[in-house]
């Protein structure tokens, strides 16, 4: 069975989000991966879909204004994130969605940097 919920404002939880699933979007900003980032920082160009991951609406994620989140650096071998709230989400014409975060931390082990391969994930 599929459902499909709409949150208000064009952002709807349904395809792409299989039950189980924290809600998620992926994004292809290239972002510095050394804890540096803190404050307003934008996340867009996405999404930025693993292969094979059957991903891709844009509306399907799930996140609204004041979740708590994780932005996962996807590159092989890391182990590295940042956390924090969104403050905004805005269409980005043909790059997808921007997310405006409020970074308030990071933790783990990068594998080189910048990455341009990020998760953002409900905290």
């Amino acid at each position: 069975m599929s459902k499909t919920i709409t949150f208000g404002a064009g952002i709807t939880l349904g395809a792409g989000i299989l039950a189980g699933d924290r809600p998620h979007y992926y994004s292809g900003s290239s972002q510095p991966t050394d804890g540096s980032l803190s404050g307003t920082q934008n996340w867009s160009n996405g999404p930025s879909v693993p292969p094979g991951s059957g991903e891709g609406d844009h509306s399907s994620h799930g996140l609204i204004v004041g979740n708590n989140v994780n932005i996962y650096d996807l590159t092989g071998g890391s182990t590295f994130y940042y956390t924090g709230t969104i403050t905004n989400i805005q269409y980005a014409g043909g790059f997808g969605l921007n997310f405006v975060i409020n970074v308030t931390g990071s933790s783990g082990t990068a594998n080189g940097s910048p990455s341009i391969t990020w998760k953002i994930e409900l905290a």
